[in-house]
Formats: structure tokens, sequence, C-alpha cells
């Protein structure tokens, strides 16, 4: 990225991920010049996503503690049994940062107020509170920010609150608190994604905060954000974001698989061949690649049935929009949202159900690096792990396409990179 004729600067300050899940807040933070201390999850094949792009990796590598193991953590366990290393850090670590789990309260799911992972937020004030960093940043889904059974963040009739009041209420005794919620296509990711963030700052720090702050951080490197990417002010579209990986008329050779995808049945994949004029954003994506093709291109094995009805969608379906009610019906579909992309416009929401967009040529789902475009990960990161689960093992397995649909997008991450190096330079 080109700082030559930009206010932004990298930061040197040090960070700490939790509920790190594959990385993509990691890797923004190191794409803005942070300095990462170590990263915490829980899930195994996530684990070895992130140990292979930052413990392993070709291209960062992470300080990590003597005193931690390199493998996954619970955080409970992580604060039973290091509680004394971890309160060894302060004075060292300038963020503590994460998403907890938010299944629980996203509204693309079933939004249970008794899931149990919704209290997990708890740990990491447990973990800010020993570690007493300089700044703060959580990130979770818009529903955070909503009440259970409710529209609003505090229900003042049944008097519920949202857990992100709950995490101002526990926070606020320390920090200056603020949130926002964010959206991912304003940063040059080719997706329509939004998000909320939570900022603090310890309250111990000369900080002067005005009326919606967090927002104003974030927007306030924005412009210069993209112009030192090179991308334009107008949203990414999905067919500039991976129109180079389509199938079109490319051969289909046997996917080779690595020794982490699970499974020995065999899979098909395109012939990539990389364009040899690139857009801006694929620029940032093939960096340094020399055009070697991206992994986690494996195709789904689709039954002609489903090709043709996928087909159908796509020739008869209003595009960029989730399938109503009526369509479903009719096309005889249970799933409830399928939303066949728009080429022209940034994909709707990659969630962790790989069955939730379809290609916008093509009567297909979309593979895991396609996915990966759409979050803004470039191709020179590696995924580790099964592609898919199912039933029951959904709460314990985090297969590829779900790293993937959990993630912050890394543009995302590295825009609030800059936004807080700022803020921690002006803090002195």
């Amino acid at each position: 990225m080109d700082l030559r004729h930009s206010n932004l600067a990298l930061t040197s300050g040090t960070f700490v991920d939790l509920f790190a899940g594959c990385g993509g807040l990691t890797l923004g933070l190191l794409n803005a010049g942070w300095k990462g201390h170590f990263g915490i999850e829980v899930q195994e094949d996530a684990f070895a996503t992130y140990s292979a792009n930052f413990i392993d990796g070709p291209r960062y590598s992470l300080e990590w503690p003597s005193w931690l193991a390199k493998r996954p953590w619970d955080i409970k366990k992580l604060l039973t049994e290091h509680e004394e290393d971890l309160r060894r850090l302060r004075g060292k670590i300038d963020l503590v940062c994460g998403g907890p789990p938010c299944q629980g309260f996203s509204f693309s799911g079933q939004r249970n107020s008794r899931d149990p992972r919704n209290q997990m937020f708890r740990r990491y004030v447990d973990l800010v509170n020993i570690v007493q960093p300089k700044l703060l940043l959580l990130e979770n889904v818009p529903g955070f920010k909503v009440a259970h059974g409710s529209s609003a963040r505090v229900d003042n009739k049944s008097g519920k609150r949202s857990y992100a009041e709950k995490l101002r209420v526990l926070l606020e005794p320390t920090y200056v608190f603020d949130d926002c919620l964010i959206r991912a296509s304003r940063f040059g990711v080719p997706q329509v994604r939004d998000r909320y963030f939570a900022i603090g700052v310890r309250r111990d720090l000369a900080f002067e905060q005005g009326e919606e702050w967090a927002a104003k951080l974030i927007e306030g490197v924005r412009d210069e954000f993209l112009e030192a990417k090179g991308l334009r002010q107008k949203p990414i579209s999905a067919k500039r974001a991976i129109g180079d990986l389509e199938i079109k008329s490319r051969p289909l050779v046997r996917y080779r698989p690595d020794a982490t995808c699970g499974t020995r049945a065999v899979f098909l994949e395109a012939k990539y061949s990389s364009p040899r004029q690139l857009n801006s954003f694929l620029k940032l994506m093939r960096a340094d690649l020399n055009g070697q093709p991206p992994s986690s291109r494996r195709l789904p094995r689709h039954k002609e049935d489903i090709r043709e009805r996928f087909q159908l969608i796509l020739n008869t379906c209003c595009r960029g929009k989730t399938l109503d009610t009526e369509t479903r019906e009719r096309l005889g579909l249970r799933k409830l949202r399928i939303v066949p992309l728009d080429e022209n416009e940034p994909a709707r929401t990659v969630t962790t159900l790989p069955d939730d967009l379809l290609h916008y040529s093509e009567p297909r789902i979309l593979t895991v690096r396609e996915c990966a475009r759409l979050q803004s990960f470039p191709d020179w990161f590696e995924f580790h792990g099964k592609y898919t689960t199912g039933g029951h093992r959904r709460k314990i397995e985090c297969p590829r396409y779900t790293q993937v649909g959990n993630a912050v997008p890394p543009l995302v991450a590295e825009a609030w990179g800059f936004a807080l190096g700022g803020l921690l330079e002006s803090l002195g």
C-alpha cells in the first residue's frame, strides 16, 4: 500500500486477538503495522488456519510468549491457567481485540437468548480487566446491539438490555466506551456486510471525545484508506472481485486435497490462469503471487436436478435479493435464505452456510476462495481443515466455509488498524 501521499501512518502498537477464528482481524491489524502478541481460538480447524498464516506463515509471525502453548485455547482455561502470565502483560499490550461468538445474536439464525455462547463476551471483559490495555476493539453482528425479544437497545417495558448495553456497563468504569455499525462495502470489501464495533479508551489517558466518536474515528480514515489501497469510492462489484475465478470454458481438473481437508472423495476445480490485466481489487488480492493459482478452489458436486434448479433461479429471479416466500414455494425450496448474486453489485453477506449465495452466472454455490475474496482475504492466505460439516457437528466444528463466514473482513480490520493506530499515537 502506498502511504507516501497519505496522512495514514503505520503504528508500532501491540495487540492480542481473542476469539480470533481464522484471523481476519489479525491480518488487517498486521497490515496496518500493529505487532501481534498472540491469538486465542478454541476451534481446531480455525486455529490450524490461524497457525499456518501467523505462526508458521511465510509473511507474518506473531511474537507469541514462551509460556503459552501454540495450540487451540478455550479462553476460560487461558484465564484460569495463565492469569499471572496475563497480568505481567500490563503496560506491554496496547490493544485487546476480538469477536465473541455471534450465533445467539444473529438475525440470520435462531437468535437464541439461552445460547451459552452469548456469555463469552464476559470472558473478553475478564481478560481486559487483567491486562488493562490502552484500547479495546470488539466486533459482532448488529443483533448484539438489540435486546432479545425487542427491537431496542434497552427495552424499558421488559427491562431487557442488549449485550452491547451489558458490555458498556461492564467497561465504562474503566474505559471511555462507544460503538457503531459499519458497512464493509464502504471500505473496499465487495460485500454488503453490516457489523457492530465497540471501541474503548482507558480512562486514565488524555482523551477528548464528542458525540458518536467511534463512527467518526473510522470514517475519518476512510477516504485516504481507499485512495492508498487504489480502490474507488464506488463499491466493488461481485464480478470485479471473483470474475477471474469463473469456470467459463476453462478445463476442469481433479482437485488435489491437502492433508487437512478430511475427505478422499473426488472433486474438481477449474484450471486457473491469472488475467493479464488486473482491476484495482484483484491487484490487492493477487499481489506478489506471480500468477500462482489460489488454493481452496474446490468446486461443489451438485446433482443435475440441483443445477437445473439453480439455473432456473438465475434465469427467473431478482438478483441480489433473498428469494421471497412465493418464489421458494414455487420452486419447492425449503431453505429460507437463498440469494442469487448480482454481478454488478457487491455480494450480500457471506455467511457460514455455503448454500446461502448462488454464483451470478453459473448454477452453483461459491467456492471457499470466492467467499474469501468477497471477504477481502488475499489469495496467498491459506485455509485449513474440512470444507463443510452438518447436523450437530456445526456446534463443534469450524470448516473452511464457516471460518470465512465468521471472519472480520481484513480490509475493514485494516481500516480500524489505521484509525486506532492514529488514536494510539495521539494518546502519547
